[in-house]
């Protein structure tokens, strides 16, 4: 658990931050991009819960994500 469950709950929270903004969007562009970013992080802690370490990381670095 330790590291892996601290990044993926922080994982969860800006997924969850992605959503709230996406669902108040009012232009389909933004909302577009932010479910895209929203199914990146979904995407990452899935990866993560299965232990698939095969990930892109410079993704998550761009995003202020420590892998």
């Amino acid at each position: 658990m330790g590291r892996d469950q601290h990044i993926i709950d922080e994982l969860a929270r800006i997924e969850r931050t992605c959503l709230e903004l996406a669902d108040g969007s009012t232009m389909p562009e933004e909302r577009a991009g932010l479910r895209s970013l929203e199914n990146s992080y979904r995407a990452e802690i899935e990866d993560r819960e299965r232990g698939n370490r095969f990930t892109d990381t410079k993704l998550l670095r761009k995003f202020g994500v420590s892998a």
